[in-house]
């Protein structure tokens, strides 16, 4: 054990379960049945999907603490076999989402930072970094599933989605807790680590990264990796290079990844439609995506780029007039920070950025009223 907690109070009541091998503790106020059976229900289904990808839970036991309101502060933190969740008591609806995002991040670190003992201060993005983007990878399955372990609002919705609007904040993903402000530190550490992570999924496929993730959580158990670590797992399972060309680069990048749609002009010359577009990215590195044109009679072009930073202009011919271009049509660069200026006729606002504002204003109103 690298690391050690204590809790108590006169009024916790503990139910306890067994998960395959281990057996589950987890202790609540009272009032919080809703709550404790939820987050019990995630367990059942996570812990062994975390067993699978990332090597067997090593302990006997799992203890899991919510905390009462007024202990809202130690809420969301992790140790190795146990771990504080949090409430709000009430779990109807929308409000399950919250309870059900901490639960599973906060089992995430378990593996990262917990059986690996990687330097959770030194190297953050090696511990909420990938816990982030190991819960959101469960939760998407989930959500694709229609679980009733998540509101039927979040059924079908992607979850790597709410990371867009923090992205514009981030900074360098690598860099000691201490080089960051409190603003850039959820932005840079946990969400652009997490977006980087599930571009490389999109692009190169799932199987691979969680492969690539797995024989890293199982080769350094214990073992307290650094960065390096991490970096060759990526280049021995993707290419040689791969983390300095592709990884690092995008975890480092000093501003915000944009690959912009810019314009779209088109002129009838006889019974041809001639048509150029123009786009534009500042990234770091080439990154292959998908441009997709609609057109008037119902058919779609899909063009094949990859482009470096700067501008790239390109010319379409088709017989019939364009009614509507998508860039990164396969939603795949979901580092770009701004997805919104990827498609011609402008789109409108995307309703995961209203309806995260919504949750998190419920959560706020439960802990003020809850028990």
């Amino acid at each position: 054990m690298h690391d050690i907690v204590w809790a108590a109070a006169p009024f916790f009541r503990s139910t306890e379960t067994k998960i395959g091998r281990i057996k589950v503790i987890l202790s609540a106020p009272p009032g919080y049945g809703d709550t404790v059976r939820l987050q019990l229900a995630l367990l059942k289904k996570a812990l062994p999907f975390f067993e699978k990808s990332y090597g067997a839970y090593p302990y006997a036991t799992l203890k899991v603490i919510i905390p009462p309101r007024s202990g809202d502060g130690v809420a969301a933190m992790e140790y190795p076999a146990l771990f504080v969740s949090s409430g709000p008591w009430f779990v109807k609806g929308i409000f399950a989402a919250y309870p059900a995002l901490v639960t599973v991040h906060e089992l995430a670190h378990q593996w990262f930072y917990g059986i690996v003992a990687s330097n959770e201060v030194e190297y953050a993005f090696l511990d909420e970094g990938l816990s982030e983007w190991s819960s959101l990878n469960f939760l998407q399955m989930l959500s694709k599933t229609s679980s009733p372990l998540l509101p039927s609002s979040l059924h079908h919705i992607d979850p790597f989605d709410h990371l867009t609007s923090l992205l514009s904040h981030a900074l360098d993903a690598t860099l000691p807790v201490s080089e960051y402000c409190q603003s850039d530190y959820a932005a840079s550490v946990y969400s652009k680590t997490a977006a980087t992570l599930e571009t490389i999924k999109r692009i190169w496929g799932s199987e691979h990264l969680i492969k690539t993730l797995g024989h890293y959580a199982r080769n350094f158990r214990f073992m307290h990796p650094t960065p390096d670590a991490l970096y060759a797992m990526f280049d021995e399972h993707y290419w040689p290079g791969f983390s300095k060309t592709i990884f690092r680069p995008l975890l480092r990048s000093q501003t915000a990844i944009d690959f912009r749609l810019r314009h779209v002009h088109s002129t009838r010359i006889g019974q041809q439609w001639h048509s150029e577009i123009y786009l534009s990215t500042n990234s770091p590195i080439p990154l292959p995506l998908w441009l997709s044109i609609l057109h008037e009679n119902g058919k779609t072009s899909r063009l094949a780029l990859r482009f470096e930073s700067g501008a790239i202009h390109l010319s379409h011919q088709s017989t019939s007039p364009i009614r509507r271009v998508v860039l990164d049509s396969e939603r795949s660069i979901v580092v770009d920070a701004n997805p919104g200026n990827q498609q011609w006729p402008k789109s409108t606002v995307e309703k995961t950025q209203w309806f995260s504002k919504l949750l998190y204003a419920g959560q706020l109103l439960l802990g003020m009223v809850g028990p």
